[in-house]
């Protein structure tokens, strides 16, 4: 698993944009044909967020992007859930955290390095079940992040 001490300086990380959710997404994410028993607590409750932040993304991408062909593509590898959403030839990874508080941000090394996994762009959303809201932080590209990772490791 990648692990940055910041978020790395391309991230484009803005004022977030806010999305709603609506009451049928949580029944939706509550009903997630990925939760497994095999999952402990903490990542059934990782998935369900996932769940949350890929209906509420998928949402607001169609209400920008109604001409475009959105494919909601689960990967599923050892250690957890990769979220992917697929925009015409555009591949986004979706990494989903509960808080962005101590600008940490981690993707697991699958997620970059498996070609079946990587994406052409990495989106961090928080999600917030409480204000029942998804907050996109920010975007990186592929070639971006390799550049980043390259200069965490070298140095």
């Amino acid at each position: 698993m990648f692990s940055f001490s910041a978020i790395p300086p391309g991230f484009n990380l803005r004022r977030p944009e806010a999305i709603g959710l609506e009451p049928e997404q949580f029944e939706q994410a509550l009903v997630n044909p990925l939760a497994s028993p095999s999952f402990n607590e903490a990542g059934q409750w990782q998935l369900y967020l996932n769940a949350l932040a890929i209906l509420g993304f998928g949402q607001w991408l169609e209400k920008r992007a109604p001409s475009h062909f959105i494919d909601r593509i689960q990967c599923i590898n050892q250690i957890g859930a990769v979220y992917n959403l697929k925009i015409d030839e555009f591949k986004l990874n979706l990494i989903v955290k509960e808080q962005v508080l101590d600008e940490v941000a981690e993707i697991p090394r699958e997620a970059i390095e498996q070609p079946e996994l990587a994406a052409h762009f990495y989106v961090l959303l928080e999600v917030s079940e409480e204000q029942q809201r998804v907050l996109i932080r920010g975007f990186l590209r592929y070639d971006r992040l390799m550049n980043y990772c390259s200069r965490v490791s070298d140095g």
